[in-house]
């Protein structure tokens, strides 16, 4: 049909007034005629963002996605958007030939690819587009020599406003880009650190060091008010490593309490993590605009050193930032006061609707609901790492069942205790 279709149209596109394109295929060999020919019957001139997700990896494949960049570059040479998610077979075209198709496109202001491994003179002709305003990228170590020697002879991403970068040297590649970045409009960094192909030793005892560097660098960054959004992993395929004894703590994030326009910061590390109550009052001064705060790091094991705060602390952050939506953080159960005011009180704040408390123990399910329905009158679920025996499909440790039921008997509780708040509200303005 697509080639019928084809020859009656006589190269002419089917939809010329297009502006998105997405085109994927099955992986099925026989099939790849059918991308391309998709892309000569859809792809029209007014086509400026373009997605391709093709669904296994190959050789063959690879040349396909060329082939297609190929007849893009030719129908809409003024791309600006492009997305792949294609994850290449190791030691196949070294240089890339993918690469090679991305060099040829000269007007790109958004460009993802994460499992894709550029050439390096790939990443060189998108840090040099004047007008390159997204990139998400797999960054090499290899890579970052050759982008700092670039770096001499003209300015590397001078319009950037959202950086995603994965690597796999605990945050030291991702860091010495970020210092090449000239752009003034940057807003949004995420950093991840994802798993090595053979070793992963290097990355032992390198994460929370290697997170401090990074905060310090975005904190003291000129231009550093436009940063709405920071994000740093080091990927939950990573199990806790013995020796790893650096903290996250209040110092570690002191450059950050200069952005005042931060709206998202997340620290998804396999760490200890020495914050209190007293941390979160200064982010809550110093964060006014937060819509979304996440400490911590679920795993199979346990992580026993967490943030662990008070529940007064997190009902004073979400009246200190209105904007806040979701958490992720310790908490101490057992501050919560078993007695409740007979005055019935406004919510703390009606935004909230995501809780992630990690490992944090339970005490008293009731108490604990009553607390979040009187606080937080969305909120319908409390996520937990704590994995039952269902979960794990194993026998587990009796303290997984035990706190693991005590907060779904929350999860029970909540919506119920949600509707008689809102009949007291009610009454009480009634």
């Amino acid at each position: 049909m697509l080639l019928a279709l084809r020859i009656f149209l006589a190269g002419r596109p089917i939809l010329p007034s297009l502006c998105m394109l997405e085109l994927a295929s099955t992986g099925v060999r026989r099939e790849h005629s059918y991308l391309e020919a998709s892309a000569t019957i859809l792809l029209a001139p007014s086509v400026n963002a373009l997605s391709l997700i093709p669904s296994s990896h190959g050789d063959w494949l690879e040349e396909v996605l060329f082939d297609v960049l190929t007849r893009t570059r030719q129908v809409t040479p003024h791309l600006q958007s492009l997305y792949i998610d294609y994850l290449a077979m190791p030691n196949i075209f070294p240089e890339g030939i993918l690469s090679a198709a991305i060099c040829s496109f000269h007007h790109l202001q958004s460009f993802s690819a994460d499992r894709l491994a550029l050439s390096s003179s790939a990443l060189i002709h998108l840090a040099r587009l004047p007008g390159l305003r997204v990139l998400r990228a797999l960054l090499k170590s290899d890579q970052v020599a050759i982008l700092q020697e670039a770096a001499t002879t003209s300015p590397l991403f001078p319009a950037l406003r959202d950086i995603a970068l994965k690597e796999r040297n605990a945050f030291a590649d991702a860091l010495a880009l970020l210092n090449l970045i000239t752009s003034s409009e940057l807003r949004s960094i995420d950093f991840e650190v994802v798993q090595p192909e053979d070793d992963f030793a290097p990355l032992t005892n390198s994460y929370a060091p290697g997170a401090v560097e990074v905060f310090r660098a975005i904190g003291t960054r000129e231009h550093n008010g436009a940063v709405t959004f920071i994000r740093v992993s080091a990927g939950t395929w990573h199990s806790r490593l013995p020796g790893m004894v650096t903290a996250i703590t209040e110092a570690t994030l002191l450059p950050l309490y200069a952005l005042s326009a931060l709206r998202d910061l997340v620290v998804h590390i396999n760490c200890d993590f020495d914050i209190e109550d007293a941390t979160i009052s200064r982010m809550a001064r110093g964060w006014p605009l937060l819509r979304r705060l996440e400490f911590g790091f679920d795993d199979l094991n346990r992580n026993e050193h967490e943030p662990t705060v008070s529940f007064s602390c997190i009902a004073s952050l979400a009246g200190a930032c209105p904007h806040l939506e979701s958490l992720r953080i310790g908490v101490d159960t057992s501050t919560v006061a078993h007695a409740r005011s007979q005055d019935v009180r406004p919510p703390v704040s009606d935004k909230l609707t995501r809780l992630e408390v990690g490992w944090s123990v339970m005490g008293d399910p009731v108490a604990v609901a009553g607390f979040l329905s009187e606080s937080f009158p969305r909120l319908r679920k409390v996520h937990h790492a704590w994995l039952t025996e269902e979960d794990f499909g194993m026998e587990v440790p009796e303290e997984y069942e035990i706190h693991g039921e005590l907060w779904s008997h929350v999860d029970i509780l909540l919506p119920q205790f949600a509707k008689i708040r809102e009949q007291e509200r009610n009454w009480a303005k009634g």
